[in-house]
């Protein structure tokens, strides 16, 4: 059920399960990896879509769920048995694209780099999504682009890349191009 609670965005309710299945079983190392998973999504969710307006307060949770999914990330490691380890190699993505992530606000030289070595390792739309999100966060609007491109021809359908280029759109072409964008990103 945490999985589906993490896709339907109900970050809550699929800590608390994830959080009671590792109760049950501390060696269910998928468990540890998911929960992780979704302390990361609550941190991205905090930089990425949070109001600027308590930056102290943000910068404390920021550091509080790190923390979090950085413990859930080593636990996990720590774990040398998993009868799930299939699935399990499925998740491992997410600590690279955590450790690269964490370093957005820090040194973005040091997150691209980590992005750009996680998308060889893993070839997923994700790492390419973000460093579509530092190039364009450092003004390199071009490069950002061809990130976001790249990352839609993996995962055509990857709303959050609409979104931001519905953004992008907005700001430098108009609406017309931000509808398009932004229609796009909820289909």
């Amino acid at each position: 059920r945490g999985m589906l609670f993490r896709e339907k965005g109900d970050l809550d309710k699929a800590i608390i399960d994830f959080t009671k299945a590792i109760e049950q079983d501390k060696t269910f190392k998928m468990g540890w990896i998911m929960r992780g998973t979704v302390y990361f999504d609550q941190y991205i969710n905090l930089i990425v879509f949070a109001s600027a307006g308590k930056a102290g307060e943000q910068q404390q949770i920021s550091e509080e769920l790190t923390e979090k999914a950085m413990a859930d990330f080593d636990r996990s490691e720590e774990i040398k048995s998993d009868k799930y380890a299939v699935i399990t190699e499925q998740f491992k993505k997410y600590i690279k694209l955590f450790e690269a992530v964490i370093w957005l606000k820090k040194d973005i030289k040091k997150c691209l780099r980590l992005l750009q070595e996680g998308y060889k390792e893993y070839k997923t739309e994700e790492f390419l999504y973000w460093s579509g999100v530092v190039t364009h966060s450092s003004g390199d609007a071009e490069t950002a682009d061809r990130y976001f491109r790249e990352a839609l021809e993996i995962k055509p359908q990857y709303a959050e890349v609409f979104w931001i280029l519905g953004n992008i759109g907005y700001s430098k072409q108009g609406i017309d191009s931000a509808i398009d964008n932004f229609t796009r990103a909820i289909k």
